[in-house]
């Protein structure tokens, strides 16, 4: 269990040193494109700064929320205080478990995802997303010192383990798969391979039992007639950052997935700000 202060590992460092350099290296013939006479300075002035200005955004976000999962430090669940609070321990639903559709498990939330093949022309190849839906129930946090209730509404659900099946061309998911949907109201043919693109069905699970660490907000129910936790308190998206978080990592494997993503990002930012300063500074004869 990673606690509050921990130094992130050097594998971090490189990836950050990594992302930065590769972007550092993209701008360095800035100046000599922008000397091209027949460089398209506004469409370059629009791209950099519309997708700088959202990787700027998004990469700085993730930043603050690791530097927020950082600095938080661990609460036991019987001594949790009102506010930010990030706990570990095993997640067992309230009431009913859910089932999830590939494997058929005990959970208390999963995802599933439906990517189609989609050829792009040039013989190389993507996958695109064709459908998404998740699922949720409340669930209990339990790690031995007392018990939290979750409610997941608006939970960010960061699951490393993934399983994924492969739909053939023109072939049908498998029984249970098809079943689920029936039950669930959703048309099969968003699982169904079409008759020229395969598909693959990729589900990410929070088992019921499952070791799980969650930053949120903890508050009082609105019912509470008990001092206990279970009872006097529960874990929702923290109002003051509106980051909430369920995961089946440690603290320290999320924080430096969370930082990786932000130095990406960030890089990125890096290098479209520059060619949309510079190529609206030339389109507009400053330079």
């Amino acid at each position: 269990m990673a606690e509050a202060g921990t130094d992130y590992p050097w594998t971090l460092y490189a990836k950050i040193g990594l992302a930065f350099a590769v972007a550092l290296a993209l701008v360095y013939p800035l100046p000599a494109m922008m000397r091209d006479a027949g460089t398209n300075h506004g469409a370059i002035a629009f791209f950099g700064l519309v997708f700088g200005g959202f990787a700027l955004y998004g990469g700085w976000g993730r930043f603050k929320n690791a530097q927020l999962i950082r600095n938080t430090p661990t609460s036991t669940i019987r001594s949790m205080p009102v506010g930010a609070v990030e706990v570990n321990g095993e997640a067992a639903p309230v009431e009913e478990p859910l089932t999830s559709p590939l494997t058929q498990q005990d959970a208390c939330m999963y995802q599933l995802r439906v990517r189609e093949y989609r050829p792009d022309g040039d013989d190389d190849s993507d996958w695109e997303t064709v459908f998404y839906t998740s699922e949720h129930v409340p669930f209990r946090l339990d790690d031995g010192t007392g018990k939290v209730r979750i409610d997941p509404d608006d939970a960010q659900l960061e699951i490393e383990r993934e399983t994924s099946i492969d739909v053939d061309d023109g072939e049908l998911p498998p029984k249970p798969v098809r079943e689920w949907a029936n039950q669930h109201g959703i048309d099969s043919r968003h699982l169904t391979s079409t008759s020229r693109y395969d598909r693959k069905l990729q589900e990410r699970v929070l088992e019921d039992g499952e070791s799980a660490y969650v930053f949120g907000g903890a508050q009082r129910r609105e019912d509470a007639a008990s001092t206990e936790n279970e009872r006097n308190l529960v874990v929702r998206e923290h109002s003051g950052t509106e980051t909430f978080i369920v995961s089946d990592q440690s603290e320290g494997e999320l924080l430096e997935d969370q930082l990786a993503e932000a130095a990406v990002v960030l890089a990125l930012a890096l290098v479209c700000l520059p060619y949309g300063i510079v190529g609206s500074l030339v389109w507009i004869g400053i330079v």
